[in-house]
């Protein structure tokens, strides 16, 4: 019998946090792997709250460095310092464009105090690698167009099933060729239209790219309050005519 794979949306909001949307990051699953996507203000309690322990995690993927996608990364590191049973923690493994320096930046400040019990984590800068194995799942990413280190990911496990999460990006070329034919595809809608920045996704642009890259299921994340009064379902389905889900702190799905 094959492994299921499942999501969970740890944090559905932005660097303004609210009670019922913390900062942005994605839970990755399969029955013996789990992996993060971004680590964003909230996640060490919203794990807590999902009833994963810290040194379950065997990778982090980073979207990029800004605070609300990174900011609970040394309170993570520093906490899997002290489990509170014994445990063979294998070291973590951490991947993001710019990892590295990111990284030795929180040594400089924290010292070891960033490493886990077993030492420090495995840190691959993805500018060096163009896909990779990880876990159960064969890995591909693309550049996004929001930073000079912006990052989207495509896991794939052996029977083709696809989750493809964009993290931050305006409408973007290679974000439609990588989330192609994806069973799911997790994109950020930050804005209302028209969206006040090229950089980010709005309900209409987010339909326009899920329809030209012909997902089955779409998962629209990182909603900034001023969003919350719009139709988003309304103004997407004009463009997208798959299944739609608008994420929530907590939802928990297989792909």
């Amino acid at each position: 019998m094959q492994a299921m794979n499942w999501l969970t949306i740890l944090g559905s909001g932005t660097g303004m946090v609210r009670p019922n949307r913390s900062g942005p990051s994605i839970l990755v699953q399969s029955d013996d792997f789990a992996v993060l996507i971004d680590c964003g203000p909230g996640t060490l309690l919203r794990l807590s709250e999902a009833g994963v322990r810290l040194q379950d995690i065997n990778a982090i993927l980073f979207t990029h460095f800004h605070i609300d996608h990174c900011s609970d990364l040394a309170p993570f590191l520093f906490a899997r310092r002290i489990p509170l049973e014994p445990d063979d923690m294998q070291p973590l493994l951490m991947y993001g464009r710019g990892a590295v320096h990111y990284y030795n930046d929180l040594r400089k400040i924290y010292d070891r105090w960033v490493e886990d019990q077993n030492g420090p984590p495995v840190v691959t800068d993805l500018e060096n690698v163009a896909s990779f194995q990880l876990g159960p799942w064969s890995l591909e990413w693309c550049p996004t167009h929001h930073t000079e280190n912006s990052t989207a990911y495509r896991l794939e496990d052996a029977r083709g099933r696809c989750l493809v999460i964009s993290g931050d990006t305006g409408p973007c070329t290679a974000l439609e060729e990588l989330g192609r034919n994806a069973d799911t595809l997790i994109l950020e809608c930050s804005f209302p239209d028209p969206s006040p920045f090229l950089t980010h996704l709005s309900p209409q642009s987010a339909g326009e790219l899920a329809h030209r890259a012909q997902c089955s299921r779409l998962i629209l994340t990182h909603f900034y309050p001023q969003i919350e009064s719009v139709d988003i379902s309304g103004i997407v389905s004009n463009r997208f005519s798959g299944s739609l889900l608008l994420a929530r702190d907590h939802l928990r799905l297989s792909w």
